[in-house]
């Protein structure tokens, strides 16, 4: 009878072992469905991240070209301005030259009599 006991007992213990077993088996699967998922939607916004990361560095690719020809733009505008004032004030030299000298001839004129 003892021994009947026994493997009852022990048989007992063998279902919980395996009923446990069984409940592990079944939360590892979910565990593992879950970082499944968890890794698709990782892929995908690791993607939407790289497409939106692209699209921003080729805006600012454009915008520092742009920013390039607009400073070209400025400093030969600046340039042209610079050498307008420069051509403007040589004029003015000339004139005043040309002035200067023809009241020097009309003084020396003067003298002369």
């Amino acid at each position: 009878d003892s021994s009947i006991c026994s493997l009852c007992l022990q048989m007992g213990c063998f279902n919980n072992i395996f009923t446990l077993l069984l409940r592990l088996k079944q939360q590892l699967q979910r565990k593992e469905e879950e970082i499944k998922k968890i890794n698709v939607q990782f892929t995908a916004e690791r993607s939407l991240w790289n497409k939106d990361k692209a699209k921003l560095e080729d805006v600012s690719a454009k915008n520092i070209v742009k920013l390039v020809e607009a400073t070209k733009r400025a400093v030969a505008a600046e340039v042209l301005f610079q050498e307008s004032l420069r051509d403007n004030g040589l004029f003015q030299l000339r004139q005043a030259e040309r002035d200067c000298t023809g009241q020097l001839r009309t003084a020396e004129a003067n003298m002369a009599r």
